[in-house]
């Protein structure tokens, strides 16, 4: 029976020292809070751009980089090499971001202010912290992986998705994808807004108001004052966001903005009873509370980001649910299945597609090609020899099963929500959609353009595009391309079509966006990276490899490609997404 995970280890207490383990705050006595809560976020915040790594002796070396002198520290890497030793081939890692996080609960919980900062005693007692932390971590993980049982394709597919769940989604992500496509995403709402003034447009100004703002564009630019500020990432640069009055004594209006546009995102370090309010264990379950309050305030002068990934995150999904909320109480009536539809559905996803160059061979759910539109994909691309169905589903995860604890519980939230056959309370979701699809298009009710393409070696590739990244998480593509299999295996007519039926692909919106904007209309692209994506699964013999997912496969080969000429042909990509999502034309001189 396996229960560890096979993706990373995460090192614990006993992998440094022999002494007995004591709770993480005892070991943080004395130390000054600010200096802890400083030292922590730095490494929460660590992503690709700075010196701070998720490899564990280049960690340690930052950590202990003015003191590699001392005793205690020479030890400290000895134990490590032992561990590289015994785990040959093995990533090893400090950062366990659920672990670090309860910390940083831990630190903010705490009532006294040591005196004790920059120091060896400090870094050490940080370190045999976070060492314990991870230690209780690890073991929560252990009982996790060890309920799953006998470990079939779809057990280990759950052990990497885990990694990627314990780790909240910042593990292995793209930062700076991230803040672009939040960007998008409020400009798009901004104009969609605007598009119906009497339902949505009047609620949002109405929303923007209170808060302070005349309009969307204000907003935005307070909103995006801390993400500007970061350190040129082509550059050597890191450090977490702290921001500070004094440097906006020349620019007080900029400042006044930035705190109005944080004042319902940040928790305030010194207010002890609204924290053990916020910081309970059921908003601790995913990360809530700090998805909810990504800033802490550290005085009415200074404030910190938590987590430059979460405050991205607000941009527009923060927005999107005051929005929500605004909505239902000014109309009486919740406009979430609504805005899921109008916006999200038709506007969101069918609009993206209108950049491409395919414009004669796109179909979305509404063309009028098509008698039946229950019989049709939410977008069809028909490129006489392949034929690309996309199912879109603007899908919420409840935080209870996105945090991991439970990966049986999880596996059945994913088989509801995306491998649901239709009864007498619901319809068909995800993948018996696409059957239904397949189905319909092999019994010949596609409309004619889809007949004269030699219809018996036209390749059908089925395609789910997901809202919520935790389905996107590694493993995920994997589990929904064996319920697929099955669903086809019950199905006489894809039965009889199943050699021409492509492997599932799983995308998540966020890389949609930046996937059509770097192919630009070319869809053979797209065809080369997904046959690519799958000869890769199928072959690697690497649990890591197997089950990466789409979106860790594609970024992983454009980061290999990056160059100057590369990055202005995305950019001006992008410029035309966003141009059809919004209507603002880029080519005029502002």
């Amino acid at each position: 029976m396996y229960y560890k995970s096979f993706v990373t280890k995460t090192l614990c207490f006993a992998d440094f020292y022999d002494e007995p383990m004591q709770e993480a705050v005892v070991y943080l006595r004395g130390i000054h809070k600010d200096w802890l809560i400083s030292a922590i976020l730095h490494m929460i915040s660590v992503i690709s751009y700075d010196s701070f790594s998720m490899r564990a002796d280049r960690m340690l070396h930052m950590i202990f980089q003015d003191y590699m002198d001392e005793k205690e520290v020479h030890g400290l890497f000895g134990r490590l090499m032992d561990e590289a030793k015994t785990n040959r081939g093995v990533y090893l890692t400090f950062i366990n971001h659920k672990a670090l996080f309860e910390l940083l609960r831990s630190i903010l919980l705490i009532d006294e202010c040591g005196e004790i900062g920059e120091s060896l005693k400090a870094y050490i007692g940080l370190l045999k912290a976070i060492l314990a932390a991870n230690s209780k971590e690890m073991e929560e993980e252990a009982n996790t992986l060890k309920n799953l049982g006998e470990m079939d394709d779809i057990k280990k597919a759950l052990v990497v998705m885990q990694q990627d769940l314990m780790n909240n989604g910042v593990f292995g992500d793209n930062y700076t994808e991230v803040k672009k496509t939040q960007e998008l995403k409020f400009i798009a709402l901004d104009a969609f807004a605007k598009s119906q003034p009497e339902v949505y447009g009047n609620v949002l100004l109405k929303l923007l108001k209170k808060k302070g703002f005349e309009d969307a564009f204000h907003y935005w630019l307070a909103l995006y004052t801390p993400l500007s500020i970061y350190h040129d990432t082509n550059k050597y640069g890191e450090g977490i966001i702290r921001m500070s009055k004094h440097e906006y004594k020349s620019a007080m209006p900029v400042w006044d903005s930035l705190v109005s546009s944080l004042e319902r995102k940040c928790l305030d370090i010194n207010n002890q009873e609204k924290l053990q309010e916020i910081l309970s264990d059921k908003e601790m379950l995913d990360q809530t509370c700090f998805k909810k309050y990504p800033v802490l305030k550290l005085s009415e002068n200074e404030y910190v980001l938590v987590s430059m990934f979460y405050y991205a995150q607000t941009l527009y999904d923060g927005l999107q649910w005051e929005l929500l909320a605004a909505l239902k109480k000014e109309h009486k009536f919740d406009y979430m299945s609504t805005f899921s539809t109008d916006f999200s559905e038709k506007w969101m996803f069918c609009k993206l597609f209108d950049t491409m160059k395919y414009h004669r061979k796109v179909w979305a759910v509404n063309d009028s090609r098509f008698e039946d539109k229950d019989a049709a994909p939410d977008i069809t691309i028909n490129t006489k020899r392949n034929i690309f169905m996309f199912e879109f589903k603007d899908m919420r995860v409840k935080k209870e099963v996105a945090d991991g604890r439970n990966m049986n519980e999880l596996l059945i939230y994913i088989d509801k929500r995306l491998n649901h056959k239709k009864d007498n309370d619901e319809g068909n979701k995800g993948i018996p959609q696409l059957v239904r699809d397949m189905e319909d298009y092999f019994n010949g009710l596609f409309p004619p353009e889809f007949k004269g393409w030699n219809k018996n070696r036209q390749k059908v590739h089925p395609i789910l595009v997901i809202n919520s990244r935790v389905f996107t998480s590694r493993g995920v593509n994997q589990i929904l391309q064996i319920r697929m299999r099955e669903r086809i295996e019950e199905s006489e007519v894809l039965r009889a079509h199943k050699q021409r039926i492509d492997d599932l692909l799983l995308i998540d919106y966020d890389l949609l966006v930046i996937l059509l904007s770097k192919i630009r209309g070319d869809v053979s692209q797209l065809m080369k990276l997904k046959r690519s994506y799958t000869i890769h699964t199928k072959r690697a013999t690497d649990p890591m490899e197997r089950y990466i997912s789409f979106r860790g496969y594609v970024m992983r080969i454009w980061e290999k490609e990056r160059n100057r000429k590369n990055d202005r042909k995305l950019e001006k990509g992008f410029k035309e997404v966003t141009s059809s999502l919004t209507g603002i034309d880029f080519k005029k001189k502002r």
